[in-house]
């Protein structure tokens, strides 16, 4: 409400109430103000109220949204359903332009503010909270973490077109192979070096296949940072340095890996000592929102119109919990995996069970025992930990390992 509008409510209700009510509505708009200022997380978490009063406000800069709006072209932002309109507060535009998803859209100021602000603020959670300072750019992703790895692939090829080579350390997740294969690469697969209880980066072999294929031919360096025990995560930063000194681009896909301060420092650190490109992040597993996916360092890497629905996600989750508590329920996580792991050191240090150091796995070694012969099936145990509502745990004898291990062909891409 401008002055004169408060100027004219004042001549209806007593002028006292008028002020105190205008009051409140010139508190958001400083928020508003802070925010478009910084584009930075706010200390405080925002109120779900204000989140959607400030998403409608912006709304209603999308030329659909126009009072006497008359859209006589062909894309107009109809929406045939009251309901899906309704839920992404009116905003019916895509985002990108013309094969560039981080332009802006001419009838849509207000959804391309927020995709903007969106991608800022992803920005400042893995800078500022995170420790990743020296990423430099951040781009949200319509796309699942692999089609996103993909697309980063397919901008690289732009800068390195006769490069038809790929260097991977495996990592048995598939999602990173068949971005690899997605981009017309042929992958070099790096096995792991096996150490005690954990298979490791095996960096000698990657710097032989750059030398053996030559870094002309190589689009890039893939490694992973958290994934499935029992490899630890890659040694980014050793890596990084092979990048460098044969300037070949380093792609990280970090998809788990906002959640560890382990994960965060060994890119950080990459990005110092050596060379990072590209960093690929999943946004339902570290940012609690519906699953998708940012990139970071990439801008124009994507050829499509997409919907806005993720960075509308992101925006509304990280400004609902703001910075305190953001920092706060890190620290929450650090403190309950280490808690976990004393109480099972604790609880099994009289058994036959190995607990691996918690800063780098998250599994437990049980040897044979009387008990697993009367009961081997691994899969039992698995319902069984279902029965207790634990999720995300799993249970595989040795023997399921190995076979699963041979099922993963990677020579002949069957995965």
């Amino acid at each position: 409400m401008d002055d004169k509008n408060s100027a004219l409510a004042a001549k209806i209700i007593s002028h006292t109430y008028v002020d105190s009510g205008v009051s409140s509505i010139k508190s958001v708009h400083k928020r508003v103000r802070d925010l478009l200022a910084s584009r930075s997380i706010p200390q405080q978490g925002w109120p779900d109220s204000l989140i959607d009063e400030v998403i409608r406000n912006f709304s209603r800069m999308d030329s659909n949204n126009f009072l006497d709006n008359v859209g006589v072209g062909e894309r107009e932002g109809r929406v045939a359903c009251g309901m899906v309109a309704r839920r992404h507060f009116y905003l019916s535009h895509g985002i990108g332009r013309s094969g560039d998803i981080a332009a802006e859209q001419p009838k849509a100021a207000g959804s391309s503010l927020i995709v903007k602000l969106a991608n800022a603020l992803a920005l400042d959670y893995v800078r500022g909270i995170c420790g990743m300072r020296n990423l430099k750019s951040c781009v949200i992703m319509p796309l699942a973490t692999g089609m996103s790895f993909s697309m980063v692939l397919l901008q690289l090829r732009q800068t390195r077109p006769a490069a038809r080579f790929a260097i991977w350390q495996r990592c048995d997740q598939k999602s990173c192979f068949k971005a690899l294969l997605t981009a017309g690469l042929t992958p070099i697969v790096v096995e792991g070096v096996i150490n005690g209880d954990e298979v490791t980066t095996n960096v000698e072999a990657i710097e032989a296949a750059v030398k053996e294929h030559g870094a002309e031919n190589i689009l890039c360096i893939a490694v992973t940072t958290s994934t499935f025990a029992p490899r630890v995560p890659d040694d980014v930063p050793a890596v990084s340095k092979i990048a460098k000194a044969h300037n070949v681009p380093l792609v990280v896909n970090n998809a788990y890996g906002l959640q560890s301060t382990r994960c965060c420092h060994l890119i950080n650190e990459a990005c110092r000592v050596g060379r990072v490109d590209a960093v690929v992040q999943s946004t339902d597993k570290n940012l609690l929102v519906p699953g998708k996916c940012f990139a970071f360092e990439i801008i124009s890497c994507c050829v499509i119109v997409a919907c806005k629905s993720d960075s509308l996600s992101v925006f509304n989750c990280v400004f609902r919990r703001g910075l305190g508590d953001t920092n706060s329920w890190r620290g929450d996580c650090d403190f309950s995996v280490k808690e976990v792991h004393r109480g099972f050191r604790e609880a099994l240090s009289r058994s036959r069970i190995h607990v691996p150091d918690p800063g780098r796995l998250h599994y437990f070694t049980l040897a044979r025992t009387r008990r697993l012969e009367r009961n081997p099936s691994a899969p039992q145990r698995n319902l069984s930990l279902l029965a207790r509502q634990t999720r995300g745990a799993c249970s595989e004898t040795r023997r399921a390992a190995a076979q699963n291990e041979a099922q993963y062909d990677i020579d002949s891409h069957h995965c």
